[in-house]
C-alpha cells in the first residue's frame, strides 16, 4: 500500500500518510488538487494526477494536527546584485517582477532569498522567468557578480589609504613649491638687485630655486598620478594604472614608511587572481 508526502503552504514536506489520510485532508480543504504530492521514492506531481486520492471513501482515522494547507505560496523576500556590484533588498516577488518589467533587472541577475544562496533570476519561476533571453550567456555570470563584490571589498582599504597619502603628498609639494617661489626666489632676486651677494652665492640660490620648483612640480605630478590610480583601483578600473599607483606609493610617498606599507598592501591585493579578473 502506497504512502504519500505533500508540500504544505509553508513550502515544507510532510508525510508519509496513507491514501485515506490524504483524502481526508482534501475533504477538509487542507489540501487541494494542485497540492504537490509524491509517493515514497516517487516524483512530485499535482494531487489531481492521483485518482485514488480524489475520490474519498469510508471512514478514516484523524491525522496528526498540521497547519492548514493550500497550494505552495511565495512569500519570500529577495535580494539582488545591482549593476554597481552592490547588494540590494529585501524586496517582495512583486517588486522584483516590476524591476524586471522596467528592464532594471534581467534573467541573469544574481538573486537570493533572505538567508538563501545566490542564483540566477531565471531559476525562480515565481519571478516570471523560466529561461534567460535567447543568446544571453548564463553560466558563471552570477558568480562573476559575487566575485566582483568580494574584490571590491578587498581593494577598498588599500585604495583609500593611498588616496589619503596622495592628498597629503600634494599638500606637502604645494607647500614646497610656494616656499621655493616666495622664499628662495625672492631671496635670490633681492641679492641680485642689492649686489650684496657674490656670483657663487647667487648661482647657488638660483640652483636651489630651480631644483625646488622643479622637484615640487614633479612631486605634484607623481602624487596626482597616485591619487588618480587609487580612485581607479577603488572602482575596479584600469588594472595597469592601479599597479602603477601602488608602486609609486612605495617609492615616492612623502610619508616613507607609511607609503611603503600602503603600496605593499595594494600590491598584495592586486596580484590576487580573483581581484585581477574583477577589473574592467
Amino acid at each position: 500500500m502506497s504512502e504519500y508526502h505533500f508540500i504544505g503552504g509553508d513550502d515544507k514536506e510532510y508525510g508519509p500518510y496513507s491514501a485515506d489520510q490524504i483524502k481526508k485532508f482534501i475533504a477538509e480543504n487542507r489540501l487541494n488538487s494542485n497540492t504537490s504530492v509524491k509517493t515514497t521514492g516517487g516524483e512530485w506531481k499535482p494531487a489531481s494526477t492521483y485518482p485514488e486520492l480524489m475520490s474519498p471513501k469510508g471512514p478514516v482515522t484523524s491525522p496528526p494536527q498540521q497547519k492548514d494547507i493550500s497550494a505552495p505560496s511565495h512569500t519570500s523576500e529577495y535580494h539582488f546584485i545591482g549593476g554597481d556590484n552592490k547588494e540590494y533588498g529585501p524586496f517582495s516577488a512583486e517588486q522584483i517582477k516590476r524591476f524586471m518589467a522596467e528592464n532594471r533587472l534581467s534573467a541573469n541577475t544574481s538573486i537570493k532569498t533572505t538567508g538563501g544562496e545566490w542564483k540566477l533570476a531565471s531559476t525562480y519561476p515565481e519571478l516570471g522567468f523560466t529561461s534567460p533571453p535567447t543568446g544571453t550567456p548564463m553560466a558563471g555570470q552570477h558568480q562573476q557578480a559575487i566575485n566582483a563584490q568580494a574584490a571590491q571589498q578587498k581593494v577598498n582599504g588599500p585604495a583609500i589609504f593611498m588616496m589619503v597619502l596622495a592628498i597629503l603628498g600634494i599638500v606637502v609639494n604645494l607647500a614646497s613649491l610656494l616656499f621655493s617661489l616666495f622664499g628662495t626666489g625672492l631671496g635670490a632676486a633681492a641679492g641680485s638687485s642689492g649686489g650684496g651677494m657674490s656670483d657663487v652665492q647667487q648661482f647657488e640660490m638660483i640652483a636651489d630655486l630651480v631644483f625646488g620648483v622643479g622637484g615640487a612640480i614633479i612631486g605634484l605630478l607623481i602624487q596626482g598620478l597616485i591619487l588618480f590610480g587609487s580612485i581607479k583601483m577603488k572602482n575596479l578600473q584600469s588594472y595597469g594604472l592601479s599597479m602603477t599607483a601602488a608602486i609609486l606609493s612605495i617609492i615616492c610617498s612623502p610619508c616613507c614608511c607609511i607609503g611603503i606599507g600602503a603600496g605593499i598592501w595594494a600590491l598584495v591585493v592586486l596580484v590576487d587572481p580573483k581581484v585581477k579578473t574583477a577589473f574592467n
